[in-house]
């Protein structure tokens, strides 16, 4: 006859306490893989352009954010005297976009206008216009209580018959607190700006930029862009009120699992 033992209770009591101990360390020991800095909540953007070589046909876009979590709207718009990337031309574009790497949340917008007449010898120089216009604003919340952001401006200004300008803006909703206020910066080499917050709070970066122009037949090239890029990153670890310290959690967990190992051996 072959008999069955049913488990001590103090046995499975031990075990469950010990599994439970090595369930917190799982959960709350860092973890690599979540280490950027903001998540994103919305995207609100309207981007439009326009050309047009004179003698030739109009051309003009416009996109918006598909859905509040769009990471990419974008307009371009080209007209040309004629086939072939020689001939005259005018373009215009509007970007607002983000994209996530290892480490970094990425920010860009961009808007510009230019026209070139043909560089074949001879060639038609007819004259044209082009314009481009952005408005778009972005909610990120902060998952770092401390954050470098990496800023810059490519900015090119040909001179001429085009224009524009542009505000960027970025600031902690929650706290009601300004970080960076940007208007008509012009060129920016990469510069590092450090900011804190708490968890959970809302950072709005708002971007409005256009340019517009119209080059008689004969003129001159003419452009103008603005390109903008922010780079996020996070410079410290989450607030102590926010997520137990990891040291604190492995010792809650460790004496739980001894614990179990005591009762384990009373009740032998």
């Amino acid at each position: 006859m072959t008999y069955f033992s049913t488990p001590n209770r103090g046995r499975l009591g031990g075990i469950a306490i010990a599994t439970a101990g090595i369930a917190l360390v799982a959960l709350f020991a860092p973890s690599g893989a979540n280490a950027l800095p903001l998540t994103l909540i919305s995207h609100d953007a309207v981007a439009s352009s326009t050309a047009m070589v004179n003698g030739s046909t109009l051309t003009s876009a416009t996109d918006v954010d598909a859905t509040p979590t769009d990471t990419y709207v974008f307009a371009h718009s080209a007209s040309a005297s004629a086939p072939g990337p020689s001939q005259a031309h005018a373009d215009s574009q509007a970007v607002s976009k983000s994209f996530d790497t290892a480490s970094e949340t990425v920010v860009q917008f961009e808007q510009y206008a230019h026209y070139f007449g043909s560089i074949e010898p001879g060639g038609p120089n007819p004259g044209g216009d082009a314009s481009a216009d952005l408005s778009a604003t972005w909610v990120f919340e902060l998952a770092a209580v401390s954050v470098d952001v990496v800023y810059g401006n490519t900015f090119l200004d040909l001179g001429g018959a085009f224009a524009g300008g542009s505000t960027l803006r970025i600031e902690n909703l929650t706290s009601n607190a300004s970080i960076l206020d940007l208007v008509d910066p012009g060129p920016i080499l990469p510069t590092t700006l450090s900011f804190t917050g708490l968890i959970g709070d809302l950072i709005q970066i708002s971007y409005f930029g256009y340019v517009s122009g119209a080059v008689a037949s004969g003129g001159d090239v003419s452009g103008y862009r603005d390109f903008y890029e922010l780079r996020f990153a996070g410079a410290g670890s989450p607030a102590s009120g926010s997520v137990p310290e990891p040291a604190a959690v492995l010792l809650l967990g460790l004496g739980l699992v001894g614990l179990a190992w005591r009762r384990q051996r009373s009740r032998g």
